[in-house]
């Protein structure tokens, strides 16, 4: 059974956190998500009914990623502490490269349809169009002809710029952390 929490619960979040601590509890305050967060879907149904479930059973295990004062990592197991009236604890990033972080956060924990699959790599292409297919596939974890299916129809549908030059996958690795 769902319990309401839908997708667009970062619209009626508002506000932020002041602090001198790196980590903290607030589940008093609201956060928004950091618009790069919405680049993986939101647990629904009993997906997020089993968390919130786990969470009163067991309590939060990871705290919740903030950058600048937002959600960057952590939206479902913050939506699910509310829903089980128990206080998130939030830990303060230093200052990171966001689309790397919300994906090497998600990407490997995430059991993605192909559908969800090609969801992202629309949004990593239209976040980062000056991206290779084949960087842009590495991220994904997805074949660089998916990518460049997806920017095709993309840029077929005027969705995204028709970048000329693009960076590709040995010129960012030099720049990537570990």
């Amino acid at each position: 059974m769902a319990t309401g929490h839908g997708p667009r619960m970062s619209d009626q979040l508002g506000g932020s956190i002041t602090s001198e601590h790196t980590h903290h509890t607030a589940a008093d305050q609201a956060h928004r998500f950091h618009p790069l967060a919405d680049v993986f879907p939101l647990m629904e149904g009993d997906e997020f009914d089993a968390l919130v479930a786990d969470i009163k059973n067991y309590g939060l295990r990871e705290p919740i990623a903030l950058l600048g004062g937002e959600i960057i990592d952590g939206r479902n197991r913050y939506r699910a502490c509310l829903a089980a009236g128990m206080k998130p604890d939030f830990i303060h990033l230093p200052v990171v490269d966001p689309i790397k972080y919300v994906i090497r956060a998600n990407i490997l924990r995430r059991h993605l349809t192909p559908e969800k699959k090609r969801e992202l790599v629309a949004k990593l292409v239209k976040a980062q169009p000056e991206a290779s297919n084949n960087a842009i596939a590495k991220q994904a974890k997805v074949d660089d002809k998916t990518v460049a299916k997806v920017r095709h129809d993309m840029e077929a549908r005027s969705e995204i710029p028709n970048v000329e030059v693009r960076t590709n996958t040995k010129a960012q690795a030099a720049g990537e952390e570990a």
